[in-house]
C-alpha cells in the first residue's frame, strides 16, 4: 500500500496521501489482504482520474472488532445522484466490500470533495484466533 501511494505521488506532484494505520495484516487473511488493497488502489485511482484532488487522507483503523477504511478527498466532489449507475471500477469495490461481510458509504457534495467510508468486521480478514 505504502508503494502504491509513493507511485502516486510521484505520478502527481501537487497530490500528497496522508495515511494512518493502527492494524498490521501480517497475520491476515491472503485474499482479504488482496481485497483491501484493490479497493484502497481502486479508490486511489479513482481520486486520481476524476477528482482533482491536492490531498488525500486514508485510513485504516481497527475499532473493536471493525476494520474502518475512509478515504477523504479535497476534490471537485460529485452528485452522488448521478453516480447510481456505477462504473466498473466502483462494482469491483462493492463487491469485494460485500464478500468481506462489510459496508461502504459514500459522501460527496459538488466542490467539497468526497469520502468513502468502509466498515468490514476484523473476524473476515483474520482467522478466528487472531480476531
Amino acid at each position: 500500500m505504502q508503494e502504491q501511494v509513493h507511485r502516486l505521488e510521484m505520478l502527481d506532484e501537487q497530490l500528497r496521501i496522508k495515511v494512518y494505520k493502527n492494524v498490521s495484516f501480517q497475520d491476515a487473511q491472503q485474499l482479504s489482504q488482496t481485497y483491501l488493497f484493490r479497493i484502497i488502489q481502486e479508490l486511489l485511482n479513482n481520486i486520481i482520474r476524476h477528482s482533482h484532488a491536492t490531498e488525500v487522507n486514508l485510513q485504516l483503523v481497527r475499532l473493536g472488532e471493525q476494520l474502518l477504511l475512509t478515504v477523504e478527498d479535497n476534490g471537485i466532489g460529485f452528485d452522488i445522484g448521478q453516480v447510481k449507475n456505477k462504473g466498473i471500477g466502483m462494482k469491483n469495490i462493492d463487491y469485494r466490500v460485500k464478500a468481506l461481510g462489510g459496508t461502504m458509504r459514500v459522501d460527496s457534495t459538488p466542490g467539497k470533495g468526497s469520502m468513502v467510508s468502509i466498515e468490514i468486521p476484523m473476524t473476515s480478514i483474520f482467522p478466528s484466533t487472531h480476531s
